[in-house]
C-alpha cells in the first residue's frame, strides 16, 4: 500500500454527548488557531483537516480527534478510492430464464402426543369458576312515553310580576327630584394673622454654610506622561505560534 492515498474530512459533526464549546476549545489547542478560524470549521461545510497520508496515519488522526469529541471521516482518494464494478454488456440476446420454484415451506410441527381436541361447546377454562352474570334490571315500573311527549316533570309557568304604582306620580318637567335641602354655608378663612411679604423678599431662613477646605500640602503633580501605577505592569504574553497551522479545502 503506497502513501498519500487518504485524507481526514470534518463536517462539524460531534460525537454523541460531546459539548460543542469544549470541542472548539480543544481544536484551538490542537491546531494552535484562534476562535474565528476554528468557528469556520463548524459551519457544516466539509473541510479537509489532513490529506496525502497513508491509512494508518489517517486512522490515527481520526481517533485523536474523536477523543476530543469531533467525528471525522477517513476517505480514500486516487487509486485507493473504491471503484464500482463494471457492468458486463451481453453480446447476444439472452432468453428469460424460467422462474425458480418457490422454496418449500417447512413441514408443520406436530402437536405433542398428550394433546386432545375438546368437544364442541366444551368449557376451555377447566378448573376455573366463572362469576355469575348480574341479574337483569327491573323494568316493571317503566313505561314508554308517547311520541312528542315532554320528558320533564310538569310545572306551572311563573306568575307575572305586577307592580303597584298607586302611590307614584309623574313630576313636572324641570322639577328637582331630590328632597328639599339648603345649600351649605360658604367657607370663611381667618387671615387676620397673615401678611404679604414685600416683592423679592426671601421666604426661607438663610443659614450660612462654612466653606470646605481641603489640605493639599502632601500632594504634588506628577510630570507629564509619568506612570501613575505604583507597581510595574506584567509583560504581555507572547502571541501563539501558528506557523504549522494550515486549513486545507
Amino acid at each position: 500500500m503506497s502513501a498519500g492515498g487518504y485524507r481526514i474530512v470534518f463536517a462539524g459533526k460531534l460525537v454523541t454527548g460531546a459539548d460543542e464549546a469544549s470541542v472548539k476549545s480543544s481544536f484551538q489547542r490542537l491546531f494552535k488557531a484562534d476562535a474565528r478560524r476554528v468557528e469556520a470549521l463548524f459551519s457544516g461545510r466539509r473541510v479537509v483537516i489532513k490529506k496525502d497520508v497513508d491509512e494508518p496515519t489517517a486512522r490515527k488522526y481520526a481517533a485523536a480527534l474523536r477523543k476530543v469529541g469531533a467525528q471525522c471521516e477517513v476517505e480514500a482518494v486516487g487509486e485507493h478510492a473504491p471503484r464500482s464494478p463494471a457492468r458486463e454488456t451481453p453480446t447476444r440476446p439472452v432468453s428469460a430464464a424460467a422462474p425458480a420454484p418457490p422454496p418449500e415451506s417447512p413441514p408443520p410441527e406436530s402437536p405433542p402426543e398428550d394433546w386432545q381436541l375438546a368437544a364442541p361447546g366444551a368449557d376451555l377454562r377447566a378448573g376455573k369458576v366463572r362469576p355469575a352474570p348480574p341479574p337483569p334490571p327491573d323494568t316493571a315500573g317503566l313505561s314508554v312515553a308517547p311520541v312528542g311527549a315532554d320528558m320533564l316533570d310538569a310545572h306551572p309557568p311563573p306568575a307575572p310580576f305586577v307592580a303597584d304604582l298607586g302611590e307614584l306620580s309623574v313630576a313636572a318637567p324641570g322639577a328637582d327630584l331630590l328632597d328639599d335641602h339648603a345649600p351649605p354655608p360658604p367657607f370663611e378663612a381667618d387671615l387676620g394673622e397673615l401678611s404679604i411679604a414685600p416683592a423679592g423678599a426671601e421666604l426661607a431662613e438663610h443659614v450660612d454654610t462654612p466653606a470646605f477646605e481641603a489640605d493639599l500640602a502632601d500632594l504634588s503633580l506628577a510630570p507629564t506622561g509619568s506612570d501613575l501605577q505604583p507597581e510595574p505592569r506584567p509583560a504581555p504574553p507572547p502571541p501563539p505560534g501558528t506557523g504549522d497551522l494550515k486549513l486545507e479545502d
